[in-house]
């Protein structure tokens, strides 16, 4: 009797979650893209041109950095302590602004996406 009770409990938030599923595939699309908005998105999802970066200000503490990541991809850094790994990935997040060099998203220039 457990597992019968079981089942039918199951069934009916199956059946509810489907619904809901259903709903949002069928919902209407509310937002149209303008024209001349944002560049199509190339095949590099996250770049990084020449970055460098100081925390201080007077001397970098990265020069030069360039890699290209693919929408999906995976990147493993690897350094010893105090190489800029954590650095690099505080650039991608926008946590720090870089001194020379360019990150882009999607092709879209990091400095114009708001903090």
């Amino acid at each position: 009797m457990i597992v019968i009770n079981r089942i039918f409990i199951m069934s009916t938030k199956c059946i509810a979650s489907a619904n809901r599923i259903e709903r949002v595939l069928h919902a209407p699309v509310e937002l149209e893209p303008e024209e001349g908005g944002l560049p199509l998105p190339t095949k590099d999802h996250i770049v990084f041109e020449n970055v460098s970066f100081s925390y201080n200000g007077e001397q970098n503490d990265l020069e030069n950095i360039s890699f290209s990541l693919p929408r999906g991809g995976t990147l493993g850094i690897i350094g010893a302590t105090g190489s800029g790994k954590t650095t690099i990935t505080n650039l991608i997040n926008r946590f720090y602004d870089i001194a020379d060099g360019k990150i882009r998203y999607d092709n879209i220039n990091i400095n114009k996406i708001k903090k």
